[in-house]
């Protein structure tokens, strides 16, 4: 199998309130979502110039639409030059949410027209994850697959137990497709608590993915208090876990 250069960390849960801004058609703030991993793809000079330009009218009446009737505020956003045109990302958190709401990515294709581009295709709520209304983070990678995959990831705390996820979908032509979804990080150790009277020792395991082979398989490497890896092929419109439940994280 041939290795990745570089690998891809997915970070514990953030249990910390994000601090939101009001971003419209511009990058994602922070350190994490300032490059896109080379998802450019090979768009012509006319999407590219479209790429470049502020957001549409069209976009920011979607956001603001999204922002009255679901008390939603723009927490990042990102747009990116796809193979098939311009495609916007948009992340939406929930600052008032109860611990059960997830934080959510729309994603928007867009069209060059001669005054900028409009929205062609809108896909609402393309990613659902997280608690408290927020995402632990997202970036876009092209490793995954043919066309470029937002990589997100999120999670939450219950009585006790934090556990994260990671979901890969990927923007094709036709509308975004889910990848796959996997457990990503467990803790229990707020659970377990340092005056446990079985002795029990807590669980903390954290993972990060490597061994990228475009539209074929990825593995996943788990490290803490269980060491163990897992493989992910590529079969159809998915990748699928090969190995089994011995190859997994199984907590919340």
């Amino acid at each position: 199998m041939t290795r990745a250069p570089c690998l891809l960390p997915i970070p514990a849960v953030r249990l910390a309130t994000l601090s939101l801004a009001l971003l419209a058609g511009a990058c994602g703030s922070g350190t994490e979502r300032k490059t896109d991993n080379g998802a450019q793809g090979t768009a012509n000079s006319a999407n590219e110039a479209a790429a470049a330009a502020p957001s549409t009218e069209g976009m920011n009446q979607i956001a603001a639409e999204r922002v009255t009737e679901q008390e939603a505020v723009i927490a990042s956003s990102k747009r990116i030059n796809a193979p098939f045109g311009p495609v916007e990302i948009v992340e939406h958190s929930f600052p008032d949410a109860s611990h059960a709401q997830s934080g959510e990515i729309d994603v928007s294709y867009l069209r060059k027209t001669g005054d900028g581009t409009v929205v062609a295709k809108h896909f609402p709520a393309t990613v659902r994850l997280g608690s408290f209304g927020s995402m632990s983070d997202w970036s876009v990678d092209n490793r995954f697959a043919r066309y470029p995959v937002i990589v997100s990831n999120g999670g939450g705390t219950w009585q006790g137990q934090t556990c994260s996820w990671t979901v890969l979908t990927e923007l094709r032509p036709e509308g975004p497709v889910e990848l796959v979804s996997f457990e990503n990080s467990y803790d229990n150790s707020g659970y377990i608590g340092d005056d446990n009277k079985n002795s029990e020792k807590a669980t903390s395991v954290e993972s990060e993915i490597d061994g990228i082979e475009k539209d074929k398989s990825f593995t996943v490497r788990f490290t803490g208090t269980q060491n163990f890896t897992a493989r992910y092929v590529r079969q159809g419109d998915k990748y699928r876990l090969d190995g089994g439940e011995d190859h997994q994280l199984s907590g919340c």
